[in-house]
Formats: structure tokens, sequence, C-alpha cells
């Protein structure tokens, strides 16, 4: 018996999401439900449209900065330098930095744009200065505004701790008192340090086999007290840059791949399509790995170390599609909209 194969389309061309359905041409899909590139090689991705440059050295930092006229600039970072860009023009802030990755944080209320590293400390943009924040905060290689609160941690001398500042009050690391600053030690047997903060309703905070819930708003009452509620052991990242908190739903790179995970639930593994491709990581450098997601929260952007070199995956959490972007890998990344 001879078994017969029929092509009811060829989508070799690609995926083309510039033009509406009726008009795509013949070869190429206007979406695709479930797939992976990698398993179906001869489906491949069209480009999409960008903007590339280079600034002078290895990228830093990629921030976006809203002005109090309502204008918004890129603060940039590359080799020893932070620069701002208007869209035209770009303007050297400050040099004579270590060149170490930055962590950010805006806090919108304040027109204040907030960078760290372990080396070069907690420096604070104004919209025309960038300078060492005042109230001597801690140096370290994580920043993230929670509750109108910053919380830095990767502090080199207690690697397990989170310090917060004061409410609305980022120059106050010292005070007391539920309005006060204050630390939460994450100690764990393992004695491993803090890698990852992600802020949502609550505080998620990532160890390499660990991941921890801070719930609550205050370091005392009469507000609800922060309280450390272990969710996961044996899961984890690595990667400072490596987990991201869209609504209620975590999202983190470890060795077994990408991990969606909700407060309370299990973990679950949705790169088994991309599972090929997350066996290359480079084991020795799987700390520099990168995940970003989109604006609107619907496309998450994976930038591995491979043994060859540097892929960029992308994961549709709608569809729960994977393909590969072949353009380049990155170390500091910003999805940005800007209204043109």
């Amino acid at each position: 018996m001879t078994k017969q194969v029929l092509v009811v389309e060829d989508f070799s061309d690609g995926l083309n999401r510039l033009v509406v359905p009726l008009d795509t041409p013949p070869g190429q899909a206007s979406d695709v439900d479930n797939f992976s590139s990698r398993l179906a090689p001869a489906l491949a991705v069209r480009a999409g449209r960008g903007r590339f440059a280079t600034l002078g050295g290895a990228g830093t930092l990629l921030a976006p900065y809203l002005t109090a006229a309502g204008r918004y600039e890129l603060i940039v970072g590359y080799a020893a330098t932070v620069a701002k860009h208007d869209g035209v023009t770009l303007t050297v802030l400050d040099t004579g930095f270590s060149g170490r990755v930055w962590s950010w944080a805006m806090w919108p209320d304040r027109d204040e744009l907030y960078i760290t590293n372990q080396v070069d400390g907690l420096r604070m943009y104004d919209g025309t200065t960038l300078a060492a924040a005042a109230g001597a905060p801690p140096a370290g290689d994580i920043v993230v505004l929670h509750k109108n609160r910053l919380w830095v941690a990767g502090i080199a001398a207690t690697r397990a701790t989170a310090r917060f500042c004061g409410l609305n009050a980022p120059a106050d690391w010292a005070s007391t008192g539920p309005s006060g600053a204050g630390f939460i030690a994450f100690n764990t047997p393992d004695g491993s340090p803090i890698t990852a903060l992600v802020s949502g309703s609550t505080l998620g905070v990532f160890k390499p086999a660990h991941v921890i819930e801070v719930a609550g708003d205050s370091p005392e009452e009469p507000g609800l007290p922060f309280n450390r509620l272990d969710r996961l052991v044996g899961r984890g990242t690595s990667s400072r840059q490596g987990a991201v908190m869209i609504g209620n739903t975590i999202y983190w790179v470890e060795r077994g791949g990408l991990y969606e995970y909700l407060w309370g639930g299990e973990p679950v593994n949705v790169s088994l399509a991309a599972n090929t491709l997350f066996a290359e990581i480079d084991t020795n450098r799987y700390t520099e790995a990168v995940l970003i997601a989109s604006g609107d929260g619907r496309y998450l952007y994976v930038s591995l170390p491979c043994w060859t070199a540097w892929r960029t995956l992308v994961y549709d959490r709608f569809k729960r599609s994977w393909w590969e972007w072949k353009a380049f890998g990155f170390r500091a990344a910003l999805l940005w909209h800007r209204p043109l």
C-alpha cells in the first residue's frame, strides 16, 4: 500500500503579522498556534522592524525616563559611560564607571530614575543630572520599586539580605517604625544569595534554588507587616535579569527552561517545545541569561549564552508558541513603545 502525502498549505515563506490576514501573500502565515521553529525548521519568521545603534562599547543599561514635560528619554549605559538619548542627540551624563551591568527602577511619581550595581552604587537621575543617591543607600546589583519603597539586593557583604528605604522616602535608609526603612534576611540552608527581585501585588525573591514571596506593605503594625512565604525549593534562577512578573504570574529562566508560576500553585515548564535550545546553555555563563517582557505582556524574549553563540528566543504567552530570533543575544535590553 502506498501512502499519500497531502500538503494542505506551505508556509515556507514565514510568519507575517504586518498585514491583515486577507492580504497575506501565498506561502506566508498570518498566525500560528503552538509551534516551535526548531521543531518545524521550514517555518521561518519574517523580520520585523527595529533600530540598532552602536554606542561605543558593551551595553550595560537601557532604561526609559519620562520627563516632567511628558517627553521620553532613553537612558543608556555602555562601557564606563551613562548617557541620555532624546531620539536625536546622545548626551553623556557621567563617565568613569566600572562597566558592570546596571539594574534600574523608575519612580514615576517623583520623576526619578534609580540605577545601581554592586561596584558603582545607587545613583539617581532627575531629568538633569546623574548623581549618587542621597542617604547612604546600600550598593547592590538589584533594585526594584515595590509598594512605594526602593528595595536593593545583591549587596556584597550581605548577599542573602534585601534592604528597603522608608515609605515614599528614597533618601531614608535608617529610620524605624511603620513608615521607616529596614531589611529582610532571606537565609536558606544552602547559604545562597538573592539573585533577582520582581515586583507586583507582592514581591518575588529569587535564589538559585528558592522562590520566596513577600506579602504586606510595612515593616511593622499598624500597617500590614511584611511576611515571608517560602514557596518553592529546588526551583529558581541564578541570573539577576532572569525573572519577570506579569500581573500575578511570574516567569523565570533556569537551566531546565522557562518556567511559569502563580503563587501557591505548581511551576510549569512552558519551554518544552524549545528544550533543545535551552539544553545548549553554557553552564559557565548561565548567570548572564536575560528575560524581558513586551509592554503588553504578550511576548517574552529570552537571551541565552549558548556554547556556540548567543541565541534569543521569543515566547508568545497567548499562543504558547516559540521561535528563534536570529538577530543577536543581548545583556541589556528594553522593549520600549515610545509615542511618535
